[in-house]
């Protein structure tokens, strides 16, 4: 072989390399560039379905709340129980498309219960298993309301400062209060 040969087909060869370094790290900026996109594209989408669901899961939480607060007293009637079933199928028609998977199957399967309860007189529906049996579904539909929201996500506390109690709470707001000690100047 002559040298000439030997020269081009290395000169050929670098060339060949060059371009199939080329092309695999174009196609990876390409891939990274779309993951790029599609994940811009994602939390513009998550946003704005944030911001929906901040402004109608407040008043559900609220009605779920206060019907539960009921519960708690034993303070309800059928006609409550009535208007919690109609209230949660009217949020079902308008706000149900915001919901995850996850919460719309728990608040299908309220509603659900909600109409055998219906069924019952308020005797039957005021026995403990069933108050019980409200509560835990009332407060599974809750707590899907929160996690859709993200606040269990979510932490903006220092981790070190959790309160575990009120009382925790007004001993740091005492020690706050307390005077500090002045230094002195040197």
């Amino acid at each position: 072989m002559s040298i000439e040969l030997v020269t081009s087909l290395i000169a050929l060869g670098g060339v060949l390399l060059s371009v199939v370094v080329s092309l695999i790290t174009n196609s990876r900026q390409t891939a990274n560039e779309l993951t790029k996109l599609r994940t811009e594209i994602q939390q513009s989408y998550a946003g704005k379905l944030l911001e929906k669901r901040l402004e109608v899961y407040p008043q559900t939480y609220l009605l779920l709340s206060e019907f539960g607060k009921k519960l708690e007293l034993g303070a309800f009637t059928k006609r409550d129980l009535e208007l919690l079933y109609k209230k949660l199928n009217e949020l079902d028609s308008t706000a149900s498309i915001l919901f995850s998977g996850h919460t719309g199957n728990i608040a299908f399967h309220l509603r659900r219960f909600l109409t055998e309860l219906l069924k019952l007189t308020i005797d039957e529906i005021k026995k403990p298993e069933k108050i019980k049996e409200i509560k835990k579904r009332i407060g599974e539909f809750e707590l899907a309301l929160k996690s859709d929201l993200g606040i269990y996500v979510v932490e903006f506390a220092d981790p070190s400062k959790r309160f575990s109690s009120y009382g925790d709470v007004h001993k740091a707001v005492d020690q706050d209060k307390s005077p500090k000690p002045k230094l002195r100047p040197k």
